[in-house]
């Protein structure tokens, strides 16, 4: 454990850095991410949120494409070119 408060010790701004000063650092650094996260206007949070349901729903598409070549209804091919087609329509 005392190795990997020393790891962390040197990968702080400088060597100086207790463990309490780097956990103080990085509270610090996400409380900034925070603020710009809201700062973000209505139109690019829309976008974020556009994102991640897209994300969400190739997943789900990529779920069912594995279970279906798991039950042996994909041949590895059409799996493939299933995917494929996910990320570049044709």
């Amino acid at each position: 454990m005392e190795s990997w408060h020393a790891r962390l010790d040197r990968k702080a701004e400088s060597a100086n850095h207790a463990i309490y000063k780097l956990v103080t650092l990085l509270f610090k650094e996400s409380k900034a991410v925070a603020v710009s996260l809201t700062r973000l206007s209505a139109e690019q949070r829309q976008s974020l949120t556009d994102q991640r349901k897209e994300q969400r729903h190739i997943q789900a598409r990529l779920e069912t494409l594995w279970a279906e070549y798991d039950a042996g209804t994909k041949s590895p091919d059409e799996l493939l070119r299933a995917c494929a087609l996910m990320y570049v329509p044709a």
